[in-house]
């Protein structure tokens, strides 16, 4: 059922969970200090505990209630209302199944006009994981929310969701390095550019992980995604769709029938929702493709038995966009 702003938050405060709009995806919302409504996020949507939380504020001076904050982080709050979510120590006041037992918590505030006026009625961080079950599509419409949950989650509808793709997530190592956890709209180039060094993370215990988005099988559709070196996208464009289909399946020793239904995910000179095209931006704007994927992707499981989809440019926002196809994807051929 669809709720107006007043009604999710006597719905929060009662410790019941909301479905809310962002500028990222559509996230599932819980009060941090509410330890049962925070489990009803974790069985609502099966995601495992060691998988952390995102806490969403309206202003830095709630995060300093619930963390600390040192002085050379708080340049990075010009990037914020945003898809920037930073890694702050934690108090003993936030509950450790919101961090997964790390002594981090990660902390952002949305860009999103509704978000942020139940955010300040309410006055305390939100939790709000996608709006999704676990490893599934990214929600970026109501309408997504709705459906993944038959109608069972209450959902304060505020309209596509203007990024389309989660936050990115950065960890201060001190006052001059930062790691990237998790790449969104902001990438290392831009931090660089800010006069950061930015330090590789590898994230070696999948047991103890210290932001979401960092497993290898993520933002799944119910059907096989294969992803393909851009290249193929040309040679796609010259060929026969059912010689081109036929090639692909016996070299990549496919387990798909030759007659299933096969969708491409395409972007640049190709037919808009063409029969077997779905085409993600004709300019092949790198923004416009991240606004588009997760719905796409949403609407092509409904239709085909599979889908062949290609990589962007590594670059901007397009290193996130490939970082969540080849998490989605059951098979690749990235060379």
């Amino acid at each position: 059922m669809k709720i107006d702003i007043s009604t999710a938050v006597r719905e929060l405060k009662k410790g019941n969970v909301v479905a809310i709009p962002t500028e990222t995806v559509y996230g599932l919302g819980a009060l941090i200090t509410n330890i049962d409504a925070i489990k009803k996020i974790y069985e609502i949507k099966k995601r495992p505990l060691n998988n952390p939380l995102i806490c969403h504020v309206h202003h830095p001076s709630v995060i300093e209630r619930y963390a600390y904050i040192e002085d050379y982080q708080r340049k990075m709050f010009e990037l914020w209302p945003g898809p920037l979510t930073i890694l702050f120590k934690k108090k003993d006041i936030v509950p450790d199944i919101v961090t997964a037992g790390s002594q981090y918590c990660a902390f952002r505030i949305p860009d999103h006009p509704v978000f942020l006026e139940i955010l300040k009625q309410v006055d305390e961080p939100i939790a709000a994981p996608s709006a999704n079950p676990f490893a599934k599509i990214s929600p970026v419409t109501a309408e997504m929310v709705l459906d993944y949950f038959e109608n069972t989650i209450p959902v304060v509808d505020g309209g596509r969701c203007k990024v389309g793709l989660e936050s990115t997530v950065i960890k201060f190592i001190d006052h001059q390095s930062l790691q990237v956890l998790r790449p969104g709209k902001y990438t290392k180039e831009f931090f660089e550019k800010m006069g950061y060094r930015i330090v590789d993370y590898k994230n070696q215990n999948l047991d103890r992980l210290l932001s979401p988005g960092l497993l290898p099988k993520h933002y799944s559709p119910s059907i096989p995604l294969i992803l393909l070196n851009k290249k193929y996208l040309q040679i796609l464009k010259e060929s026969d769709v059912d010689l081109f289909i036929n090639k692909l399946l016996n070299q990549l020793s496919l387990n798909i029938d030759k007659n299933a239904k096969i969708g491409f995910l395409v972007y640049g000179d190709f037919p808009t929702k063409d029969k077997v095209f779905y085409n993600l931006s004709k300019n092949a704007n790198l923004e416009e493709i991240a606004q588009n994927l997760f719905s796409f992707l949403k609407e092509m499981e409904q239709k085909f038995d599979a889908i062949i989809s290609f990589k962007v440019e590594d670059q901007g926002i397009g290193i996130a966009i490939n970082d969540r196809l080849r998490r989605a994807a059951e098979f690749k051929i990235e060379e």
